[in-house]
């Protein structure tokens, strides 16, 4: 046969063999399209198939191949090898030493050509330069491994592709098949992951704090560098231990309880503290914090989190703690000191108390029978000489009752117990009243005593008529006492400062023309014991506690006081109190009723039956004679008892009632007589020495109507059965 003969033959050969190539394209192609996803996979076996349909004709002609390629109808080009190429999910192409000759539609939009700028192009022309001998390495081995490569495109930019395939004999032609994708996207998206492990890892790092991974059971799987400064073994070495190996034994289960409690939940854990040995036997302190982490299906796959060292600050807290324990034991032991000082402090108060109290009874038992019976001869006719003598007495008497009643007052102050009473009042009468007390030594010394009244000032308030009056007689005393010519005045006015509530702002002030105080000594006026004048050649005498005691009853009624001076003018000692105002119809009836009546005719206008019981009988003897002053015929008895009995016998109006009686004392007589008639029972009266705080409280409370002071005066008497003696009424026996 010739040549030709035998090209026809092979002619005839591949006219055989393309029919049976077209069908198993067609049918990968089937395949392809049934399975885009697995589109790749179909690609492989195409080329497998290729390689078989290579190996059956490989008998044939190798020139003749080569020139069928390089003519214009090369096996490549037929229709369905370029259906398989364009429907091809990846962009491919197809090359014969480096020439393509085809290539997928996407392959050249990705780089920018026309799809028929590829045709016939070297591949290296689409890479960059620096690629080009790895590329070429690539097209002349058969290796299918992945490869990345640099692809240029038309403008010149470049962007990332990878690259696999292998060389088939097709025809006896050597064809390099090959599956390009753009990894472009995958490339950014791996590098941002990268720069991101980097800063993790940077700051894993960097961190102070151990970050660490573990398995459901708690076993390392991750460490980060801070291990080995935490625990002082190495990462790797962790790898595989629990963190419970570290914390001994008697620390281990609860830490171990701890743990999977918090962990057991979805969500975060955090300031789980345990206490562990390091690898150098160090006891440390740490704070953990982690989430637990799991599979799709909700399985615990393990936990991630942080560990801090905090065995500084535990030391600094456990000092701190130590510090503050033994604070506390020491202001416990400074507080029971002081309880121990304050109680005997308060104890020695009270013992001082009880003193006062016990003295105060014992004086002023016998200057009740001083004064009143003083007070009752200066009633009778008495020579000029005589009267001086019995002034003399009663003025001394008084001065001692003033000083025991200062020393007193003070001991109130101290203890606190002073309190304030509040009735009406009439400021008229209240100055009145206070300048009487001074008039005699001031009559002495011919001292003008004067009073004012501003103008709009309410005539009747509500206050406390005693302590007020006792304000204003220590100042007005004091005047007299540093003033030897001139007159001493008293004014008071008054401000509104609450117009709903009738409130007002009543300034008193008592001036003098006296000696005056100097700038130096008046920072010591309301000081308790403080006299301005401590030598002995001082002819002003007093206890140094007038001020001291006028400064705390002002202040305890809410106001203040204050004193003003010039050396050789005088002085001026003012003080405010706030007091409601009473209307105009109490006063104008309180007044008529003060002005009824003289003391001698007491009994006319008030016919009381009066029992006195007095145990002292001097004191007995002063009030019987002082109601027999008044037109009284009072019976007298020295004991309760004797009370109970006379009252069983007759019945009496008013009774004044010795507190301090032998056999049964004033408080448990009042108590027998309430029970015996509790409704019609006599008015009891109380009359005692004691003056300290309490006292008035206790005679009230026992069921007595008022209380009574000793030494008792006339005035006060008839100021009590004058309260009384209206509403004094025979009473039934029960």
């Amino acid at each position: 046969m010739g040549v030709e003969g035998c090209a026809m033959s092979r002619e005839n050969d591949d006219s055989k063999l393309m029919p049976e190539v077209c069908r198993k394209i067609e049918a990968l192609k089937a395949r392809a399209l049934m399975d885009p996803i697995r589109a790749g996979r179909v690609l492989d076996d195409a080329l497998r198939e290729l390689e078989g349909m290579e190996k059956e004709g490989s008998n044939r002609s190798t020139e003749h191949l080569l020139s069928k390629a390089r003519g214009s109808r090369h096996p490549i080009e037929d229709d369905h090898y370029s259906t398989l190429i364009k429907t091809a999910f990846e962009s491919i192409a197809i090359s014969v030493d480096g020439i393509i000759v085809e290539a997928h539609e996407d392959f050249a939009q990705a780089n920018g050509y026309e799809h028929s700028e590829l045709i016939g192009s070297h591949v290296t022309k689409f890479l960059v330069p620096e690629e080009h001998e790895i590329a070429l390495e690539a097209l002349r081995s058969n290796d299918e491994r992945i490869g990345e490569f640099s692809a240029l495109k038309k403008d010149g930019s470049t962007f990332s592709v990878e690259a696999h395939g292998r060389i088939i004999n097709l025809d006896g032609v050597p064809v390099r098949v090959t599956v390009i994708r753009d990894i472009t996207e995958r490339k950014r998206a791996e590098e941002a992951l990268k720069e991101s492990q980097r800063k993790y890892q940077t700051l894993i790092e960097t961190t102070s704090d151990f970050v660490w991974e573990t398995d459901s059971s708690g076993r390392f799987t991750y460490c980060s560098p801070q291990a080995e400064r935490l625990w002082g073994i190495k990462p790797e070495g962790m790898i595989g231990k629990s963190i419970f190996d570290l914390i001994p034994g008697n620390d281990n289960q609860s830490a171990r309880d701890s743990f999977f409690s918090l962990a057991a939940t979805p969500g975060p854990f955090s300031g789980m503290e345990m206490t562990a040995m390091d690898g150098r036997g160090r006891q440390i302190f740490m704070e953990t914090s982690g989430v637990p982490f799991f599979d799709d299906c909700g399985r615990l796959l393990g936990f991630r989190g942080i560990t801090r060292d905090v065995t500084e600050r535990k030391k600094v807290e456990m000092e701190l703690r130590r510090s503050r324990d033994e604070l506390e034991l020491r202001v416990q032991e400074r507080t029971a000191d002081l309880v121990k000082a304050k109680e005997e402090a308060e104890a020695a108060v009270e013992a001082k108390a009880a003193f006062l109290a016990s003295m105060s009874h014992e004086l002023r038992t016998p200057m009740n029978a001083v004064i009143g019976f003083s007070s009752l001869l200066l009633e009778e006719a008495l020579s000029s000489e005589q009267r001086d003598y019995i002034e003399r007495i009663r003025t001394s008497g008084e001065t001692l009752l003033t000083l025991i009643n200062d020393i007193l007052d003070f001991s109130k102050m101290e203890k606190r117990r002073v309190s304030i009473n509040l009735n009406p009042l009439s400021i008229r009468r209240l100055l009145a009243e206070s300048m009487e007390m001074v008039a005699v030594e001031a009559d002495k010394k011919g001292l003008k005593l004067s009073q004012t009244i501003g103008y709009g000032t309410p005539e009747v308030i509500v206050g406390d008529n005693g302590r007020l009056r006792q304000i204003l007689v220590n100042l007005l005393s004091n005047a007299t006492k540093f003033t030897d010519a001139g007159e001493i005045s008293v004014s008071v006015f008054s401000e509104p400062i609450d117009e709903q509530s009738g409130k007002h702002r009543f300034h008193f002030a008592v001036k003098d023309t006296g000696i005056g105080i100097s700038s130096e000594k008046m920072g010591k006026l309301f000081l308790p014991f403080s006299r301005l004048d401590t030598t002995m050649s001082s002819r002003y005498d007093g206890s140094g506690l007038g001020l001291a005691i006028s400064k705390s009853l002002v202040e305890l009624m809410g106001g203040r006081i204050w004193a003003e001076s010039i050396p050789g003018r005088g002085s001026v000692f003012s003080f405010t109190v706030d007091c409601e105002i009473v209307p105009d119809r109490w006063h104008t009836t309180r007044s008529s009723f003060r002005s009824s009546g003289d003391l001698a005719g007491m009994a006319e206008g008030y016919p009381l039956r009066i029992l006195v019981a007095e145990d002292n009988p001097s004191n007995q003897k002063v009030m019987v004679e002082m109601l027999k002053k008044m037109g009284y015929r009072p019976d007298a008895v020295a004991d309760g008892r004797e009370v109970i009995d006379l009252l069983e016998r007759r019945p009496y109006d008013v009774v004044f009632m010795d507190v301090r009686m032998p056999d049964m004392d004033g408080l448990q007589a009042t108590t027998e007589i309430r029970r015996r008639w509790p409704v019609n029972g006599p008015k009891i009266i109380a009359t005692t020495a004691y003056a300290l705080s309490g006292d008035r409280e206790k005679c009230l409370q026992a069921g007595m109507d008022d209380y009574l002071a000793k030494p008792v005066q006339k005035g006060e008497i008839a100021r009590i059965l004058k309260r009384h003696g209206r509403k004094a009424s025979k009473y039934e026996k029960h």
